[in-house]
């Protein structure tokens, strides 16, 4: 828990010292994040909006010195700044009054500067050379924080383009690179767009992959998969790495200890103790709050919070969760998702139905299933309420199919038992049917990679053909090898053609991966 303060963060510190001899590990977070700017300005027309977006919600939750160090090569000279003077105001507009951290008024002034040293004329010896990004390594590297925030607030692709342009250059950073961090920011970002089967293989990849760094690069691996294995109703895998997180906690940065009060706090909350769910992360006796970056990240926090403290009697926290929840959307106008959250707290405060609609509605624009069934299911809970058993049926369905298509076994279970309260008898199953191994128990995620690896590719090539990482992949090769009981690609064709009809050249190639 963190101690309590108010969400607003104060006035933005100083810039801490710039080292006259940076470390390797600096100049390769330095690359690192340049990188990683560069990648979303050449995403697309809205680069300037996503980063202005991702900027702003940095600063608002007093994660203002990295949102600064990330504008400051945003608008440096040089390949993929954004300091045509278009994309200059567009940026500054979206940052304006991002909680009076002063940043979209920096955006001009580094504009001007911008300019003159692009000028032809310019003789001043920095042209070609921006500041270098100051490093916080208590925080980890400043790279993901572009990612995070960007998934923050619904921008999927672009965090998704960054992270596939890093992987692609990963080599060139030797050392200071971590695969391991890398494939768990990646496993976030699967988890938060509903993804879970995908989010696991890339955690499972990062814990592989961990041996060769700090095992706290594999803390947001661990994390993601205590919170899917919550939400797959494996509580057990949950316990064992929520304690593996737990044992090195003075190892793990500040950001991740954010993570692993919420995954706890879920964990509570399956295990059936509301009180000390509510209490991981706020208790109005002893003044504790949680970081705000929670509600930013995790956009059900707040909503959750609220149920529990309700259902454990805790009136004080239940109202603080909404009070945050709203205080983070008011700040990130635009962010679908944060509304939605905020709308959804409050929904299951008041038990007001119109609020959980728009909440659900939000959240699906978003590109959040798992968030847009969470509040169906408690507009359901309020118009069984209201006496309204069909639409209350209705909601429910609504919910368990956005649960089925991710994969959210706890989720679902309590979606059937619902519909089966409300007379419903003949309700969906997650993978109904589906055995435990041999060609029927393989997943479409698994299916999907044999028929590449069939299709003659490599596990390198199939990762590119399927906008995988090779470890991904591997993940999934090692599943179908188990469920088939088969140790070689030749086996694998042999079982593919027994069952399904040969894949014509070049068909994988073209074929959608979502």
């Amino acid at each position: 828990m963190t101690p309590a303060r108010d969400v607003r963060p104060g006035p933005p510190a100083g810039p801490p010292a710039v080292p006259e001899r940076p470390s390797p590990a600096e100049d390769g977070d330095a690359a690192m994040a340049v990188r990683a700017v560069v990648a979303l300005a050449c995403h697309g027309d809205d680069a300037p909006g996503a980063l202005a977006r991702a900027l702003r919600l940095l600063a608002t939750v007093g994660r203002a010195a990295e949102a600064r160090r990330l504008l400051d090569i945003a608008v440096r000279p040089g390949p993929g700044a954004v300091a045509e003077s278009r994309r200059v105001l567009e940026l500054a507009r979206g940052l304006r009054g991002a909680d009076g951290h002063g940043l979209s008024a920096v955006v001009p002034d580094r504009a001007s500067a911008v300019r003159d040293a692009c000028r032809p004329d310019h003789e001043g010896p920095d042209r070609a050379a921006p500041d270098r990004p100051r490093r916080s390594p208590a925080d980890g590297p400043l790279w993901t924080w572009l990612v995070r925030a960007l998934v923050a607030v619904d921008h999927f692709d672009e965090a998704e383009a960054v992270l596939t342009a890093l992987g692609e250059e990963a080599d060139r950073f030797g050392e200071d690179w971590s695969a391991s961090l890398w494939h768990g920011h990646r496993a976030e970002l699967m988890a938060a767009a509903g993804r879970l089967e995908e989010a696991r293989a890339e955690a499972e990849s990062s814990l592989r992959l961990a041996e060769r760094s700090s095992s706290a690069h594999a803390v947001p691996a661990r994390l993601v998969l205590a919170r899917i294995s919550t939400q797959c109703d494996d509580l057990a895998t949950a316990s064992e790495q929520l304690r593996r997180v737990e044992h090195m906690v003075p190892r793990v940065p500040a950001a991740d200890r954010t993570r692993l009060d919420w995954a706890l706090a879920q964990f509570h909350a399956a295990s059936g103790r509301p009180a000390m769910m509510v209490r991981t992360l706020i208790d109005a006796e002893v003044r504790t709050s949680p970081d705000p970056l929670l509600f930013a990240e995790a956009h059900t926090a707040a909503a959750t919070l609220v149920r529990q403290a309700r259902q454990a009697g805790l009136g004080a926290e239940a109202e603080q969760a909404a009070a945050f929840a709203r205080h983070i959307a008011e700040r990130n106008p635009g962010v679908r998702s944060l509304r939605g959250g905020a709308e959804h707290a409050e929904g299951v405060l008041r038990d007001d139905a119109t609020a959980l609609h728009r909440a659900a509605e939000l959240h699906r624009l978003a590109g959040r299933p798992l968030a847009a069934g969470n509040a169906l299911e408690d507009a359901a809970r309020v118009e069984r309420g209201t006496g309204d058993g069909s639409r209350a049926v209705q909601l429910l369905e609504s919910a368990l199919d956005l649960y089925l298509d991710c994969g959210a076994t706890r989720d679902t279970a309590r979606a059937q038992k619902k519909l089966r309260r409300l007379g419903v008898h003949h309700v969906r199953r997650l993978g109904a049917g589906r055995p435990k191994s041999g060609w029927e128990s393989l997943t479409s995620a698994e299916l999907r990679v044999v028929r590449a690896i069939v299709d003659g590719r490599t596990n390198r090539e199939a990762a590119s053909v399927l906008f995988l990482s090779p470890h991904t992949v591997d993940s999934h090769l090692r599943r179908v090898f188990s469920k088939l009981d088969i140790n070689s690609r030749v086996e694998l064709t042999r079982h593919f053609f027994a069952h399904e009809a040969p894949v014509p050249a070049g068909a994988a190639r073209s074929g959608s991966t979502s």
